[in-house]
């Protein structure tokens, strides 16, 4: 009930770590309503941690940080605005012809 902006915002620097290719990287809020981590969890864009240990560890293990940084990779044009061009196009359209 105490969800906020910042929980259910989708933060600017998403959009740069994706374009760069790097996978993020958040605290864990599991069982709470977040949108950076609804989104990063999806498409296993980053790495959710508990202390500054677990973290390290989990940014030592190559092969995981391997496949998130591919995953990132895979889906970083979804984080820009041309991506949704043709569906706001076709939104457009759609309610111009819903007006005639």
């Amino acid at each position: 009930m105490n969800a906020g902006w910042n929980d259910l915002n989708m933060p600017a620097r998403m959009n740069t770590l994706a374009a760069a290719g790097l996978p993020m990287i958040q605290m864990n809020n599991e069982g709470h309503i977040v949108g950076m981590q609804s989104r990063i969890k999806k498409d296993d864009l980053g790495v959710f941690f508990n202390t500054y240990e677990e973290l390290a560890e989990k940014l030592h293990d190559k092969e995981r940080m391997k496949q998130i940084r591919a995953n990132v990779r895979k889906h970083r044009f979804s984080f820009s605005f041309d991506y949704y061009v043709p569906e706001l196009v076709a939104l457009f359209h759609q309610v111009i012809q819903s007006k005639k």
